[in-house]
């Protein structure tokens, strides 16, 4: 073997191992990237989760009642005489038997049975 291949070896296999080296390097830099920003991740999440915590709280009826009763608010609970009671527990009922009758005489039309592909559907008690 000649002297000038033996060094041309040498000098591949160097600039081989210094490339592989370098790529090594840059695999464990990007492996430490990513753990930073995983514990980044998991700090900012914990952080919402406060910050969620914080606005429930904020937003609970326990709080909302402390600052309706605070001495600095203009809000006060609603006096029994300006509160106004409807009775409308006729009304539904006479239409949801308007409603009834009109569904019944369409199911008892025989010419609205033969167009019709598909029938009504019932809940049937089991025995």
């Amino acid at each position: 073997m000649k002297l000038s291949t033996f060094f041309k070896s040498i000098g591949l296999v160097t600039l081989l191992s210094l490339v592989y080296i370098h790529m090594q390097m840059q695999i464990f830099d990007l492996a430490y990237h990513g753990k930073d920003q995983e514990k980044q991740i998991t700090k900012l999440n914990q952080k919402k989760e406060h910050l969620t915590y914080a606005i429930l709280t904020i937003k609970s009826a326990n709080n909302l009642g402390f600052e309706m009763l605070d001495d600095d608010s203009n809000m006060q609970f609603v006096d029994p005489k300006n509160i106004v009671h409807i009775s409308s527990a006729q009304n539904i009922d006479e239409n949801s038997d308007s409603a009834d009758t009109q569904l019944s005489s369409v199911s008892k039309n025989p010419l609205l049975n033969i167009l019709s592909f598909a029938s009504r559907a019932e809940a049937r008690i089991q025995d």
